[in-house]
C-alpha cells in the first residue's frame, strides 16, 4: 500500500498572497510488491492557487520511498484570509490509492495601510474611541473588510491619534458584539463614554458596516448586528441621535468617521432594501457644533465601496493614508480636518470611478482649522 507525507517549509501551512511555496511530498511503498507507474494528483478548490494538477512518480519499490517537491503559487490578487484544503491521491498501475488531505490558510500580505503604522506626537491620557467593524451580520449580506477596517483602525488610534491602549479608553467591537443594545450602551445618556469623559477629552468614533435611510423621513440609521433594514427607526440607531449625544458631551472635540452607505445598498451593490437611491439627510438643520465633526464615506445618495484588493473599505482605505501623512498637504507637521477633507474628496471619488461608481465622502461640521494629528 502507499503512505503520502507532506512537510511544508518552517513547518508553515499559511500561505501568502503571492508567494510560491515549494512543499515535499513522500511517497512510501509499505505493500510487498512494487508500485508500479505511480502518479500523484494534487487538488483544491481555491481559485487563488496555482500548481501542477499530476505529477509521474514512477515505480516504487517495496519498502521504500520516493520523494518529490510540488511548487503552488497563492494569487497577488488574494484580497481576504481563509482556510483550504489540499488534497494528495496517488494511484499505481493496479489501482491501489492512497489520500491525503491538509488544512492550509491563505492570508493576504501587510498592505502598505496596515503595516508600519507611524507614531505620531498627539498624545492625551484622556481621549477615548469606539470602533466598531460588523462585516458578518445575522440577517444581512456582509460588509466585505469592515472588520478589517476597524481592527486596523484600532492601530492608528492608539499610534497615529494618541489614545492610550487599553479596554478603558478603546472600545472595540466586532461582528456580533455590536447590537442594538450595545450600541445604547455606547453612547445613550450616562452610557460607556459619557462616563468616562472629561472636559480635556477628544473623543473618536469609527463604525464600518450597513447603513439605511429610514424611508419615511430620510433620515439615517446604523445597522447593527441584529438591526433589520426594513424596520430602522426600530432596530437601527439614528445618526442624528448618535450626533446629538456626542454633542451633548462636555469634552474638548469630537471626531466621527462612517464608512457606511444609507442608500439602501451595500457596499457591494446588493439591495438592503426595496427603496434603493434615495438621498438622506445626516443632520438636521442647526445641529451642528463646534466640538463635532463627521466624516461620512459617501454622499447620502451614493454607495460606500469596498476596495478589495486592499481588504478595506474604499473610504478606510484612503482614511488611513490620510491619518498617516499624506493628507498633511502643507507638510507642516498639522493635519487639520480641512486638509483631510480635501485628500479624502480628491482621492475616494478617483478610486471610486475605476469601479464605474461614484463615491464621494461628506464633512459636516463647522471645525474645518481644527488640528487632527501633530506629526
Amino acid at each position: 500500500s502507499l503512505n503520502i507525507a507532506v512537510d511544508f517549509p518552517q513547518n508553515s501551512k499559511t500561505f501568502l498572497a503571492g508567494e510560491r511555496k515549494t512543499l515535499m511530498v513522500t511517497v512510501e511503498n509499505d505493500g510487498k510488491g512494487a508500485a508500479e507507474k505511480v502518479v500523484m494528483e494534487l487538488h483544491s478548490d481555491s481559485p487563488d492557487l496555482s500548481y501542477l494538477n499530476e505529477h509521474e512518480l514512477g515505480n516504487i519499490a517495496s519498502k521504500s520511498q520516493t520523494r518529490i517537491g510540488v511548487p503552488i503559487t497563492v494569487s497577488d490578487e488574494l484580497a481576504k484570509p481563509y482556510e483550504t484544503t489540499l488534497e494528495f491521491i496517488c494511484r499505481d498501475k493496479d489501482g491501489f490509492t492512497a489520500k491525503k488531505k491538509v488544512d492550509i490558510r491563505l492570508q493576504p500580505r501587510a498592505l502598505e495601510v496596515d503595516a508600519n503604522i507611524p507614531r505620531s506626537r498627539n498624545r492625551n491620557p484622556e481621549s477615548y474611541a469606539i470602533i466598531l467593524g460588523i462585516e458578518n451580520y445575522r440577517n444581512l449580506p456582509d460588509a466585505p473588510s469592515a472588520v478589517n477596517d476597524a481592527r486596523i483602525f484600532k492601530e492608528y488610534a492608539v499610534n497615529v491619534l494618541g489614545v492610550p491602549d487599553d479596554n478603558y479608553h478603546i472600545f472595540l467591537g466586532i461582528n456580533d458584539q455590536v447590537t442594538l443594545g450595545q450600541l445604547k450602551v455606547l453612547f445613550d445618556s450616562n452610557g460607556w463614554l459619557a462616563r468616562r469623559v472629561q472636559p480635556t477629552s477628544d473623543v473618536y468614533v469609527f463604525f464600518a458596516g450597513h447603513g439605511v435611510p429610514s424611508v419615511s423621513d430620510m433620515s439615517a440609521f446604523l445597522l447593527p448586528f441584529d438591526g433589520n433594514p426594513d424596520y430602522p427607526e426600530q432596530t437601527g440607531y439614528s445618526v442624528q441621535q448618535l450626533q446629538a449625544s456626542l454633542e451633548a458631551l462636555n469634552v474638548r472635540a469630537v471626531n466621527i468617521f462612517l464608512d457606511a452607505c444609507f442608500s439602501g445598498a451595500t457596499r457591494e451593490n446588493i439591495p438592503l432594501i426595496a427603496a434603493r437611491s434615495v438621498s438622506v439627510n445626516y443632520l438636521q438643520p442647526g445641529t451642528t457644533s463646534d466640538r463635532v465633526v463627521m466624516f461620512t464615506a459617501s454622499a447620502g445618495n451614493q454607495i460606500s465601496s469596498v476596495y478589495a484588493k486592499k481588504n478595506h473599505g474604499l473610504f478606510t482605505y484612503f482614511l488611513l493614508r490620510g491619518l498617516r501623512g499624506e493628507a498633511d498637504l502643507n507638510r507642516d507637521g498639522a493635519l487639520t480636518v480641512r486638509e483631510l477633507e480635501s485628500y479624502l474628496r480628491q482621492y475616494v471619488p478617483r478610486a471610486a470611478a475605476n469601479m464605474d461608481r461614484e463615491q464621494t465622502p461628506e464633512v459636516i461640521g463647522r471645525s474645518r482649522e481644527r488640528v487632527l494629528v501633530e506629526y
